[in-house]
């Protein structure tokens, strides 16, 4: 088993970054490798300062359930090349790592504005979205899209080397 405590630390920093970006202070502990953002001064029914939230950042927050999923279903994709699974399971990858922080930044940021009721919804509800919507999404991009998306930006860039070159061709006289 692989130990997600540095993808659990980046993925709370990251939450806790957006949330600081948006004017909601907080901090991040970390107690037994899980990392916690607080936020303290907490407001519930309208009152101030009823204590400390302390959000736990755990395994399924990094989306340990998609990081095996996708690679899984990808890998398992025989009639694409293993050029194009790896490319596949390396995007995926990156796409989940950075998803889940807004994920968490969106859950803890509709509690502290619309209430913690709304963040219990919130929390149920776009987990279960990204699990669905990451892993189905991307695997239909990925698996049907790829090759086009790949050579447009084969065409894109082979367009800005030969701009590239006629400006280097180019000789301006001032």
């Amino acid at each position: 088993m692989i130990g997600l405590g540095p993808l659990k630390r980046f993925t709370a920093w990251s939450a806790s970054s957006l949330l600081e970006f948006t004017g909601i202070e907080n901090t991040v502990e970390v107690y037994n490798s899980t990392p916690f953002i607080v936020l303290s001064d907490v407001i519930v029914g309208g009152v101030h300062g009823v204590g400390d939230l302390w959000a736990a950042v755990t395994d399924l927050c990094v989306g340990d359930i998609e990081l095996a999923l996708l690679p899984a279903i990808i890998l398992s994709t025989f009639d694409r090349s293993i050029r194009k699974r790896i490319v596949g399971v390396v995007s995926g990858i990156l796409l989940i790592i950075l998803i889940n922080p807004i994920r968490i930044f969106i859950v803890i940021w509709s509690g502290s504005r619309f209430g913690w009721s709304i963040a219990e919804f919130m929390h149920s509800f776009t987990f279960r979205l990204t699990l669905i919507l990451v892993i189905l999404g991307f695997y239909y991009v990925w698996y049907l899209k790829y090759n086009s998306i790949h050579r447009k930006l084969q065409a894109t860039w082979e367009y800005v080397k030969t701009k590239l070159g006629e400006l280097r061709n180019t000789k301006t006289h001032l």
